[in-house]
């Protein structure tokens, strides 16, 4: 990681920094191994929490402050309901920061259908030009793991063996 690296989370909860560390130590020790821990301390002091009502204008004041000087660059991963992609969108132009050095990553799937899917491309491509914008599936195959799930509980010969106590994890590829 760059040296100056910051990854700063925003919510509508109130919580100060440390809070915040508190809250990503305790998940990491939840699923990070012993022996992959030997860097955590350095990376949870890049991270910082900004309280962010996302309908609103007010709060990106504070965290464009909370962010600095988006120059530098900066990425912007932005996974929230439907509703909250404009009203961010416009929250970020009006904080200056969705500039020439600003990356937005959006965690699909956007939309509730076809069109808030278009409602929301079409916000966030007022801000961002197509090559500063980029798109990660939330769940690939999340039809698949339902059906899966369904398998489980309507075969008998399956349902006593698929569970945590035989199976550690599933990896779709």
């Amino acid at each position: 990681l760059a040296p100056d690296l910051k990854i700063i989370g925003t919510a509508r909860s109130s919580m100060s920094d440390s809070e915040y560390r508190n809250f990503a130590r305790a998940a990491l020790e939840k699923y990070l191994p012993a022996d992959r821990r030997g860097r955590m301390a350095e990376f949870l002091n890049r991270l910082a929490y900004q309280t962010l009502d996302a309908t609103t204008l007010e709060g990106y004041g504070a965290l464009a402050e909370t962010v600095g000087n988006p120059a530098r660059g900066l990425a912007i991963f932005l996974s929230t309901a439907p509703s909250l992609f404009e009203p961010t969108i416009k929250g970020l132009q009006s904080a200056g920061l969705t500039g020439e050095t600003v990356r937005m990553c959006l965690e699909k799937p956007l939309g509730t259908d076809l069109a808030t899917s278009r409602e929301i491309n079409d916000a966030v491509a007022g801000a961002f030009p197509e090559s500063r914008i980029f798109r990660i599936d939330h769940y690939l195959g999340k039809e698949t793991v339902q059906n899966l799930l369904a398998l489980r509980f309507a075969n008998l010969m399956f349902e006593p063996l698929w569970n945590a106590a035989h199976i550690d994890h599933v990896q779709i590829t």
